[in-house]
């Protein structure tokens, strides 16, 4: 079970995830785990429940309101918030059970440009090139409250709604675009049915893992870019897969795929993949710009319009 506990100091937030053990706790007693920066320390449950009482919530509030389904981190000067989202919402104990999480941070990489990574399974080796990126990180305002969290980078902020999962980014306070439910994802594609013991590997889950994104659309909002491509211009109700191939002269296959798209609300957005990645342009969801890759993380860069 988890609870959220947050903890202000020197203008920095950090945010400890706390689990209660009681498998492996003798009868009538319970003890707490708090995960910070990779050190356990061990304290007992009612220290932390008070604790979670008098900093979130007040005294007055019941323990249902303590339960989240989201945890934030910022460090000093790392110009950086993340975010674990479970995947279902948390209501009460047994909903702590049998639930993965999507880990997702955001880093200021450049003035007013915001790099997004999100990751199922970190441990997760994935031999493709990566691009070489002019990184130039720089600070970042991070406040969190009771209904979002909120992160500040130059004319860039990105908007975490902590009650309905929904991430927004803004320019100069103006919505680019914006993330709401179902539209990030972790898939297990040509999943193989799990043996039983005694039998040989059981328990062993093969399969293809995927990560997919979908960035919302405007009505009329147009999409451009994509690289060299045979088809219109505007990439609405197009379906592009990105990957270097000799297709001949009869395919729709190029030389010059670019996993970048611009929109006609000055942004832009670049999939950090130099590996296949899949584009669904307002094809499948015509109110969304979907795009998933092979593996146990997505990375992409959201730009905006120099000023």
């Amino acid at each position: 079970m988890g609870y959220i506990v947050g903890k202000k100091k020197n203008h920095d937030v950090y945010w400890y995830q706390i689990i209660i053990q009681q498998s492996v706790i003798p009868r009538g007693t319970e003890r707490v785990s708090i995960l910070e920066n990779k050190q356990i320390i061990r304290l007992k449950a009612r220290r932390i429940r008070n604790e979670v009482h008098r900093r979130l919530l007040g005294e007055k509030r019941t323990r249902k309101r303590i339960l989240c389904d989201a945890g934030f981190y910022s460090g000093g000067n790392s110009g950086r918030m993340r975010i674990v989202s479970p995947f279902r919402q948390i209501t009460d104990r047994g909903g702590a059970l049998d639930v993965g999480t999507i880990t997702t941070e955001f880093i200021s990489v450049r003035k007013d440009i915001i790099s997004v990574r999100s990751y199922h399974y970190e441990g997760y080796v994935k031999g493709e090139p990566r691009y070489e990126l002019n990184e130039d990180p720089q600070e970042t305002e991070v406040e969190i409250t009771e209904d979002e969290a909120v992160m500040k980078a130059g004319r860039m902020t990105v908007r975490v709604d902590l009650k309905d999962f929904k991430i927004t980014y803004e320019a100069d306070g103006k919505v680019l675009t914006n993330i709401g439910f179902r539209n990030l994802g972790y898939m297990q594609y040509d999943r193989a049915t799990l043996t039983k013991f005694p039998e040989p590997n059981y328990m062993a889950a093969q399969y293809q893992p995927y990560m997919v994104t979908e960035l919302s659309l405007a009505p009329g909002e147009c999409v451009y870019g994509l690289g060299e491509r045979f088809t219109a211009f505007v990439k609405n109700g197009q379906v592009v897969d990105i990957w270097n191939e000799d297709g001949g002269t009869a395919s729709q296959i190029s030389y010059k795929n670019i996993p970048f798209y611009v929109t006609s609300k000055h942004y832009g957005v670049f999939v950090d993949h130099s590996d296949y990645v899949s584009f669904e342009v307002a094809s499948e969801k015509v109110e969304n710009v979907g795009f998933s890759v092979k593996g146990e993380e997505i990375r992409y860069i959201l730009f905006t319009e120099m000023t």
